[in-house]
């Protein structure tokens, strides 16, 4: 189990009983509406085997998927292709169209000028993460900047062929061989190499005492640090380095969470645009009767408010993990929800089923990235509420189940995924369908400004900005969670363990002063802060804690009511060390405490003696 998943998930028996009751019932509309699925003649084919006109839940298929455009130029999306938009070795009229210009980017050119000035030969280290975008920016320079890599020798680690009897490093030690100590340059170096590539260049040449001032120019670097670390200096004597690493792909202000680079790459991948190959072949499969379940899943993503919301849930599981998602992860994310694995490993499928549908494939993708397997957390199907079961309900005993999700759906004219809708309901798979319309809804409709999610990051905004009066309800939560950690037997006292089996518990006396880390607190400059951090640090007296999502949801499960038992207790360890905290001082401070005798529910005062003459430890009385 992760650290502090411990939100309750749906009840399977909530759906699946109604279900299968609904299921045994007969509707009076299916025939009419199946009637509606008779298609246009098929052009003759052999059926595949494991079509999914198999699938129970598919309707029958449409043209053959063999010829369509559009689902061989999405594939430049996918991680795994030779002409992905990040690391194409060549680049063409559409990796510049998807050119997203980052402030690293003008980093990058500021550094190339100034060395193009110098007279004795430089070096630069482009560095990163894989699939951050180097290799991309390399080329985008190449094609529209080529006078700003005139005289420099161009070394891109990601994207060389080593020697088959040279390992990495010594391909690279071959390379920088001219930048060793005592050596004499002749002309300007870039190299554009991941951060684990490098760092054990550098221990070799560590152990082997070589290359001894260009170790002291990465030991300067501090890219080896942590973030909190970091003070870095890009610019030392001949060496140079811009860092991939420090990128930020989102940024928190008093709205909410944006990014300039996740909205634009969403539109740009969707936008009618005369250069957009990948819109461009979406419309002609259309117009040549070309329609899969693809074209339709593309088409719902076009829509700005699933963008909006498929945008936040990306940044929400980002935070909730603390994960790095880099440009390439983040556009085969996009190729994910888009193509269904069915589709990928056979293209003659047309992919026809309620599963293989956009809001299915963002929710129950678990096996087909790390960033899939962690929105299934954010499915809204884990959050059992009126409205679900509502929805589920109504989906059994309605009349008219089409029009009553055009309605749920706010949809008077077209209803996304029509045709695979009519066949769920003309086949009585209501299970499926409430399932498609609960996540439907939420990446149609907006995020609530009072969600557990939307209210850690104004809390995060107003840290950084300094917003005492906003902290206030923050610092009343977690003080009202402490007197429910462990338990409270009265006002303004915690119990000091969780021994609920014995016969007494002892409780301590707390006084709280609200306390945050002074060097962060109100250091934001500026309207927003570029996130790197995903948590907040604060608490009362000396003791801070970090808070991040996972433990503030958690938190918040505890004021509600929640009791954690043991285990949970333990996994929440960041707070349970500062709750141990205040009960240390508190038994250091305070001369009284309150023994509760938990069978009667008797409480006792237990004092420390006034008088030094007498021979007790602590004196008793009951209050």
């Amino acid at each position: 189990m992760r650290k502090y998943d411990l939100l309750p998930s749906i009840e399977e028996i909530s759906i699946d009983e109604k279900i299968t009751k609904s299921q045994q019932q007969t509707n009076p509309i299916l025939d009419e509406v199946a009637a509606t699925l008779v298609e246009a003649p098929m052009p003759p084919r052999v059926k595949q085997s494991h079509e999914e006109d198999d699938h129970p839940t598919a309707p029958v298929q449409s043209t053959p998927n063999m010829n369509s455009s559009f689902l061989r130029k999405i594939k430049i999306l996918q991680k795994s292709s030779t002409e992905t938009v990040v690391h194409a070795n060549t680049f063409g009229s559409f990796q510049n169209y998807m050119h997203i210009t980052r402030p690293i980017e003008k980093e990058t050119i500021e550094k190339l000028e100034f060395i193009k000035t110098c007279t004795t030969p430089q070096l630069m280290f482009i560095c990163g993460s894989v699939g951050d975008g180097k290799s991309h920016l390399l080329a985008y320079l190449k094609q529209n900047r080529p006078e700003l890599l005139e005289g420099f020798y161009i070394h891109n680690d990601a994207t060389e062929s080593y020697s088959r009897t040279k390992s990495a490093e010594e391909t690279l030690e071959q390379i920088l061989q001219p930048f060793a100590d005592g050596m004499s340059p002749t002309k300007h170096m870039i190299v554009a190499i991941n951060i684990g590539k490098l760092h054990n260049f550098y221990i070799r040449q560590a152990e082997a005492n070589r290359f001894n001032a260009l170790r002291q120019y990465i030991d300067s670097l501090q890219i080896f640090e942590t973030e909190a670390e970091k003070t870095t200096k890009t610019t030392l004597n001949y060496f140079h380095a811009v860092d991939f690493s420090k990128v930020k792909y989102y940024r928190i202000d008093q709205s909410g969470v944006s990014s300039p680079f996740y909205l634009e790459a969403l539109y740009k991948i969707t936008a009618p645009h005369p250069a957009n190959e990948i819109y461009n072949a979406w419309k002609q499969d259309l117009d040549n009767g070309i329609h899969t379940i693809v074209h339709e899943n593309f088409e719902m993503l076009m829509n700005k408010q699933v963008q909006k919301r498929v945008f936040e849930k990306l940044v929400q599981t980002i935070i909730r993990n603390k994960m790095i998602v880099s440009t390439r992860s983040f556009y085969n994310f996009i190729f994910d929800i888009i193509v269904p694995s069915s589709v990928l490993i056979n293209p003659n499928r047309t992919g026809f089923s309620i599963q293989n549908t956009l809001p299915n494939l963002l929710f129950e993708s678990i096996d087909r990235s790390d960033v899939l397997l962690s929105m299934t957390e954010l499915d809204p199907l884990n959050s059992k509420g009126m409205l679900e079961d509502e929805i589920i309900t109504n989906i059994f005993i309605h009349a008219d189940v089409f029009t009553y999700v055009k309605e749920l759906l706010n949809n008077e004219e077209k209803l996304m995924f029509e045709k695979v809708m009519k066949y769920a309901i003309a086949k009585g798979f209501y299970k499926e369908i409430a399932k498609y319309i609960i996540r439907s809804k939420e990446l149609l409709e907006d995020e609530q400004s009072d969600s557990i999610y939307s209210k850690f990051i104004q809390y995060i905004y107003s840290y950084y900005k300094g917003e005492y009066e906003a902290l206030e309800e923050l610092f009343i939560i977690i003080e009202q969670v402490l007197f429910k950690w462990k338990g409270s037997p009265r006002d303004n006292f915690i119990y000091v363990s969780n021994e609920a089996q014995k016969d007494y518990r002892l409780a301590v006396p707390v006084d709280l002063e609200p306390k945050v880390d002074e060097d962060v607190f109100d250091s934001m400059d500026s309207d927003f802060i570029e996130a790197s951090e995903y948590f907040l640090t604060l608490g009362f007296n000396e003791y801070l804690f970090e808070l991040d999502l996972r433990l503030f949801e958690f938190l918040i499960l505890v004021k509600n009511g929640y009791c954690p038992n043991l285990t949970e207790i333990n996994q929440a360890i960041q707070f349970e060390e500062f709750y141990n905290k205040l009960v240390r001082e508190a038994e250091e401070k305070e001369n009284r405490f309150l023994l509760v005798h938990l069978q009667s529910n008797a409480h006792f005062e237990v004092t420390k003696p006034k008088s030094k003459f007498t021979k007790n430890k602590y004196e008793v009385r009951k209050v």
